[in-house]
């Protein structure tokens, strides 16, 4: 499962978890290439909580 992300910054950051985001998966780019630390952009999914 991909790790947590925030929008914004500092005392303005808020978690996509907040509003009932779940983190699905997280890749290079569009063809689903693994997403590692030399990876220049990232793509990344989410599933919206129904509970």
């Amino acid at each position: 499962m991909a790790p947590e992300f925030a929008i914004g910054t500092g005392r303005h950051a808020v978690t996509l978890s907040e509003y009932g985001f779940t983190p699905e998966s997280r890749h290079a780019d569009w063809t689903n290439t693994e997403f590692t630390a030399d990876s220049p952009s990232h793509v990344s999914a989410y599933r919206l909580s129904t509970a």
